[in-house]
This record gives structure tokens, C-alpha cells and sequence, in this order.
């Protein structure tokens, strides 16, 4: 999901990774009785290493609770949970933590709280906060106050562990110098990386790059080729494109 300048809206992936479930693949599925015995059975074993203060295992119930997956011994257990294991310093609980109080699940919203644990997490080294920040800094959401160098630097990190969304952000932002010097090459780069690894938005701009001629020579068969790969990849604007090219699903057609 993009924003009108072609940037992910903040917390759109982050709210997915909360409620996936478990932390894990959402736990068994089909077996009838085998299935809900193993479930329960697991169940009882995270709360007897959650109770022991195992951070892993606080971290996990807390999403088991969240997803409606086990039960709840009272209304904010989840939220109790998750603090306990961002509190010991675990860095994917902070993350959930601050998703909790940006979205306001299990606990009521509070977006500077929010940002204080999203901080944490990132400098745990947790990838994701650091992408989910950069996208708080750059779209002002929940009323924090924009900063566009701040954005920039929280992608810059997530990028460099690897985070191709991070890696279209801050191409995006070396497109338009927010908060990084305008670097049209650089914005290219950044952009072929995270395309080579599955990511539509940035297949969709090497697509832009392409057909304009911006930073790369005018070809408008590669940007086609690019259109492509983003409107798989699910891009409604690089599908509109090519609706509007008349391009049909194979580029040599």
C-alpha cells in the first residue's frame, strides 16, 4: 500500500505482523482432536515458560492472546505479557509493544509511547521498527511531528539488514532529496535492489525510470518489463499503466 507520493502508508505491514498469529506459521492445521490436544498442550507450555520469565515465551502468548488463539485470563494479560518481555530488553516484543499502542490493541492508543518502544526495538536491531519508524517520521502518523532526515536514517538502517521495503523508501526519499541529498543514482540503486527481491513498488518506480529516461536510458520495452514485475507483484498503478498502454500480459506481444 502506497501513499500519493509512492511511499508505504506506516503501519499497514506492521499491523500484520502483530496479529499473524503465535509468532510462527498460526500453529497447527486439520488433525480434529490430535490438532486442538497439541494446541492446548502448547498452550500450557508457554505459560509455564512465560511464568518462569522466559521473554520468547511472553512474547508469543501475548500474540497467541491477541489472535484469539488462547485464552485470556483477564482483559489486558497481553499487554502485562508483552511489556514483561520488552522490559528484559527483547527486542521483537518492544516491537509488538509499540504496534499495540500505535494501533490501540490490548491497550489503550498512545502513539508517543508507541514511538518510545519502536525505538527500543530499533536499536535492539529489529528491522521492522526501524522500517515502521522511518514510515512514522516521514507520514506524521498518530500526530508525531514529521522528520523527514529522521525517516531517512531509520531506513537506512533496516535497509542495511536487508529490508527491501526500507530499501524503497529510501530510494524514494534519495528520489526526492527528503531528508537525504537528491541522488537520482542512488534512488536507482536502491530500487533495483529491492525489485531483484520480489518488492512491486520499487519494480513499479525502475518502471517510471525507465519510460521518463530518470537516472537510467530511456526504454520504454524495460520499463514495460518493470510495469510488469509490479503489477504481478499486486501494484494497482503499474497495472493501470499498462491498461492505459494497451500492454498486454507479455511485453513482446
Amino acid at each position: 500500500m502506497t501513499n500519493g507520493m509512492g511511499m508505504r502508508t506506516a503501519m499497514a505491514l506492521a499491523a500484520a505482523f502483530l496479529l499473524a498469529g503465535c509468532g510462527g506459521d498460526g500453529g497447527a492445521q486439520g488433525g480434529g482432536e490430535a490438532a486442538r490436544q497439541g494446541e492446548e498442550d502448547g498452550a500450557r507450555d508457554l505459560r509455564r515458560l512465560a511464568k518462569r520469565g522466559h521473554a520468547g515465551a511472553q512474547c508469543s502468548l501475548a500474540l497467541c492472546i491477541l489472535d484469539g488463539k488462547v485464552e485470556a485470563t483477564n482483559d489486558r494479560e497481553a499487554y502485562e505479557l508483552m511489556y514483561k518481555a520488552a522490559s528484559q530488553g527483547y527486542a521483537e516484543a518492544a516491537y509488538n509493544l509499540g504496534i499495540m499502542y500505535m494501533t490501540g490493541k490490548g491497550v489503550e492508543k498512545d502513539p508517543s509511547r508507541a514511538v518510545t518502544w519502536l525505538n527500543k526495538a530499533a536499536d535492539g536491531g529489529f528491522d521492522r521498527a526501524q522500517m515502521d519508524l522511518g514510515a512514522i517520521y516521514s507520514e506524521g502518523v498518530g500526530g508525531i511531528k514529521k522528520d523527514y532526515k529522521a525517516a531517512a536514517r531509520m531506513y537506512a538502517k533496516a535497509a542495511a539488514r536487508g529490508n527491501h521495503q526500507a530499501e524503497t523508501n529510501l530510494g524514494f526519499a534519495y528520489l526526492k532529496g527528503l531528508g537525504v541529498r537528491k541522488d537520482v543514482a542512488e534512488a536507482i540503486r536502491l530500487f533495483r535492489l529491492a525489485a531483484k527481491s520480489g518488492d512491486p513498488i520499487a519494480a513499479a518506480h525502475l518502471g517510471d525510470a525507465y519510460y521518463v529516461g530518470r537516472g537510467v536510458e530511456k526504454d520504454r520495452q524495460a520499463a514495460i518489463e518493470w510495469y510488469l514485475k509490479a503489477a504481478d507483484g499486486g501494484d494497482a498503478r503499474a497495472a493501470a499503466i499498462l491498461r492505459e498502454q494497451g500492454v498486454s500480459r507479455d511485453p513482446k506481444e
